[in-house]
């Protein structure tokens, strides 16, 4: 048995960091690793959790430390059932049953005995009889793959894909099966790489629906499996059919991926469609393409721009230089305006980007400040006011509302950028919105009639009570915004605001301030709970530090003496005022 290394606290916590440490020292102490072994340079035991069955750990240890570390649970390496695993080899080595490695216990077996062995294992584990079907790891042959023993695997991987951690378990077997293409790709064997890979992407799409929790694993082994297969694409240069299918199988992934809104299963394969592709399969493509845009029509608003920008990406680029003014006809009709739009810009042909955009009747507001950007960025300004402003009465999105006012006071349009910013204030008001319209009408000296109007409007508003009375307060309306907050219908909701209040003017409105602190603490009180003895021993604080600076000391004493005396039965009471100085 080789020499294992002594682990330290810090070499847990490097592998296993934060709170997976931590959780991990609470599982030893608790004695939640069961059967541990030591095989060599290998442990491995079992750790009660929060499944109904023990997870499956194992760490790999060198001379340097922490090697590798697997764990069942859905986190998988350094987490907590690791850690406690660790732990119980750097605190209690003793407990571990050493053992010989798996290696050297099967070589001591004849062929006989190996048989009655794996005869033993798949009674006790039936699934595990679908692996004699399937290419052995590591082990090179030269015979073609029968494709239905991958494809069978590949479907059990997926059954109970939707219980939790499910997406780990698939995603590990996802992993083992294309591990198995690798010795063939080694070798050249570019028609087993395929089945294999190509196998997968089919299983994988049909059913990812039953995967639940993914957070990206599963979808990460399909993008593996795919640019695995985009590897074969130059080994059958000479056999048109086999390229052929493994484009439509890379061209399906980029549907699903474009279905499902982008989650990156087909990232780096439109690259290689692009660039290894012959002018016949080019062809193809664009035939393909035209396809999934004419399904487009019948999609909402936003999965309709979404699926005609991502395949826009993608056709445009397969369009010769020389052909593309012929295609425009065509990519207008068939909703391409976003990615025209690029295409001009790229080209420097900036009058028809405008012209583009303004064409296209599903632009949404966002999309416009999009392209109206990305028209600045270029350093064509007024181009991109140009564009926005034929729509300016129909813009609702106030971002785009906000970036056209900017526009126009930058060409000294004060008023056409007042008239915006009013919109903006019309649909939600705002303190910061309130300064800007201040801003402007007073260059134009229309600020005394526009204030009055927007101060009254607020006022008739239950909703707007939280802006009427910031504005107050940045008036320095104190006794304003108390009369704001205390005479507004009353709601949970108005505590935030009167807090706000409250501390602006406890030097101007000292009365009305502790009176709001009083009223405050004594609720949280009543509510019960150290968390609100908390929040009500820092209203008293404020309430303490408002009359010390009054000199009132008499009256913080008739403020804290009833509560104190009514309440004398609260010990978590006592030690929060306490802890805020107030005994």
């Amino acid at each position: 048995m080789s020499n294992l290394p002594e682990l330290t606290v810090k070499d847990i916590q490097a592998w296993c960091p934060g709170a997976h440490y931590e959780r991990g020292l609470n599982y030893y102490k608790q004695g939640l690793v069961i059967n541990p072994v030591r095989r060599g340079e290998r442990l491995e035991a079992r750790c009660h959790g929060s499944m109904s069955h023990p997870y499956q750990l194992r760490v790999t240890l060198n001379s340097a430390g922490i090697q590798d570390a697997g764990c069942s649970c859905p986190v998988g390496s350094g987490c907590k059932h690791i850690a406690a695993l660790l732990l119980t080899f750097m605190r209690d080595p003793e407990r571990f049953h050493t053992t010989q490695t798996l290696d050297e216990l099967l070589q001591q077996r004849d062929k006989r005995e190996l048989m009655v062995l794996i005869k033993a294992m798949i009674a006790r584990e039936p699934d595990l009889e679908a692996l004699l079907a399937l290419p052995l790891p590591g082990i090179k042959t030269q015979k073609t793959l029968d494709p239905e023993p991958i494809r069978r695997q590949l479907r059990l991987a997926f059954d109970g894909a939707y219980e939790w951690g499910g997406s780990f378990e698939v995603t590990a077997e996802l992993s083992s099966i294309l591990d198995m293409a690798e010795p063939f790709a080694e070798t050249g064997d570019w028609l087993n790489v395929k089945m294999i890979c190509q196998l997968v992407l089919e299983e994988g799409l049909a059913n990812y629906e039953y995967v639940g929790h993914d957070e990206g694993e599963v979808v990460g082994e399909i993008n593996r499996a795919a640019n695995r297969l985009a590897d074969c694409l130059p080994a059958f240069a000479d056999d048109a059919e086999t390229r052929m299918g493994v484009m439509r199988a890379l061209f399906n992934l980029v549907r699903w991926d474009n279905e499902m809104g982008g989650y990156g299963a087909a990232e780096g394969v439109t690259d290689v469609l692009l660039s290894v592709t012959d002018a016949d399969e080019q062809q193809q493509l664009r035939e393909w393409i035209m396809q999934e845009l004419t399904k487009t029509d019948a999609l909402n608003e936003f999965s309709r721009q979404w699926r005609r920008e991502s395949w826009g990406s993608l056709l445009l680029p397969l369009i010769d230089d020389a052909a593309f003014d012929d295609f425009l006809p065509q990519a207008r009709s068939l909703g391409l305006h976003r990615n025209l739009f690029s295409q001009f810009v790229q080209l420097g042909r900036i009058d028809e980007a405008v012209r583009i955009t303004l064409e296209d009747t599903d632009a949404s507001d966002y999309s416009l400040l999009q392209a109206a950007q990305r028209l600045e960025e270029a350093g064509y300004f007024k181009q991109a006011t140009n564009m926005v402003e034929p729509r300016a009465a129909q813009i609702t999105d106030e971002r785009l509302l906000l970036w056209l006012a900017e526009k126009r006071e930058q060409a000294g349009n004060i008023h056409g950028a007042m008239t915006l910013h009013q919109r903006c204030w019309n649909d939600s008001p705002s303190l910061p919105g309130y300064q800007t319209l201040e801003r402007l009408a007073g260059k134009l000296g229309e600020w005394e009639i526009l204030r009055a109007k927007l101060i009254s409007g607020l006022a008739a508003s239950n909703r707007d009570t939280q802006v009427l009375a910031r504005i107050h307060l940045y008036e320095k309306a104190w006794q304003s915004a108390w009369d704001v907050v205390g005479t507004k219908a009353s709601g949970f909701w108005l505590g935030g605001i009167r807090d706000e209040v409250a501390q602006a003017t406890e030097q101007h409105c000292p009365e009305q301030a502790v009176a709001h602190y009083l009223q405050s603490a004594k609720q949280l009180i009543e509510r019960r709970g150290r968390k609100n003895y908390a929040a009500a021993a820092r209203y008293l604080k404020s309430v303490k530090k408002i009359l010390n600076r009054t000199s009132q000391k008499d009256a913080w004493r008739q403020a804290i003496d009833p509560i104190r005396r009514n309440h004398a039965k609260l010990p978590a009471l006592r030690d929060e005022l306490s802890k805020a100085g107030l005994d």
